[in-house]
Formats: structure tokens, sequence, C-alpha cells
């Protein structure tokens, strides 16, 4: 058998990406086990009343808001005060966990819209260092379509976003909700 030496180089090469990716797959599993741990420790059983009481309770770190988030993401639009909002806007924009982060926009994907949301997500989409981040920001302003200036941010972010996953959701979300709530 006659094995060139350009494809033993190619092979190592291909060999060497796929440690990595299995690397990085390994790097976010764990990162999801730690963080799905982390909720089941911190989470009382949040009632509608907790959550609302969480995220207006200062004392409550961005994890713990996060959480609360989560549990408000479905109730009725009166939950979703401008207080509460404010405070998840506070966390996607400012939190130094970019899981925390995305995490935010990808709550704020749910039955209903906020108008405080629109600013912050169009900045996420812009200027968030994270792909994860720009991606969810992508995914929930399909929610605000018509709203000024989402359909020519998502499209700018669907040509010129540096990350394919983040250009492949702006571009489905240009087609509206998808009913990904």
């Amino acid at each position: 058998m006659n094995v060139d030496v350009d494809d033993i180089r190619i092979m190592n090469q291909r060999l060497t990406r796929l440690e990595k990716m299995q690397e990085a797959r390994q790097v976010t599993d764990r990162r999801q086990a730690e963080f799905t741990e982390h909720v089941r420790r911190i989470s009382e059983v949040y009632t509608h009343e907790a959550a609302i009481r969480t995220m207006s309770d200062p004392s409550a770190d961005d994890e713990m808001k996060a959480t609360a988030w989560r549990s408000i993401r479905f109730s009725a639009a009166q939950a979703w005060t401008d207080e509460i909002v404010m405070e998840a806007v506070r966390i996607g924009t400012t939190a130094n966990d970019p899981w925390l982060r995305a995490d935010i926009w990808r709550q704020a994907h749910a039955n209903h819209t906020n108008p405080l949301l629109l600013q912050p997500l169009l900045q996420a989409l812009a200027n968030d260092p994270d792909a994860s981040v720009r991606s969810e920001a992508a995914e929930t302003l399909d929610l605000y379509i018509d709203e000024f200036g989402v359909r020519e941010a998502l499209q700018s972010a669907g040509q010129f976003d540096a990350s394919p996953d983040v250009r492949e959701q702006a571009m489905s979300s240009l087609q509206g909700p998808d009913g990904g709530y």
C-alpha cells in the first residue's frame, strides 16, 4: 500500500480538527451539566409570585434572577412589568457570562413582547462578542420583525456576521416567529 505524505498530513489535520470538536462538545456538555446542577441547587420551586419577588430582590444574584426570568417567561403579560423586563435587560447586557446573557435573550422569546427589549436585542445582535448571544438575540427578534430597524438588522447579520450560526439564525428570523416559544 502506497501512502502519500500529503495524505498523511491531511489525515492528521482532519484528526486534529475532530479532536478539537470533541473537546468543545465535552466542554459544552460539562458546562450544561454544571448549570443544570446549579439551577437545581438554587431553585426553590418558583411560584409566579416568588419569581417576581426574586427579580425585584437586590440581594438575588444574576443566576437566581435568570432562573426567575425563565419561570416568568410564559406568565401573563401583566407579569412582564417594566421593572422585571428592565432587570432581565440589565442581566442580558451586563452579565460577564455569555451563557447567562444568551439565556436571558432565549427566555425573552415567549408568548408576548415588550418594547423595552427591542433596542437591547438589536444591540446584542450587532455588538455582543459571543456568537451564542447574537444568535439568541436574532432568534428572539423574529417576534419584533415588523418593528422599525429589525428587518435591516437581521439582514445585515444574515449577510455579515462572523458566525455561520448567527447568519443562519438571522436569515431564519426574517421569516417571522417560528413558534419555538
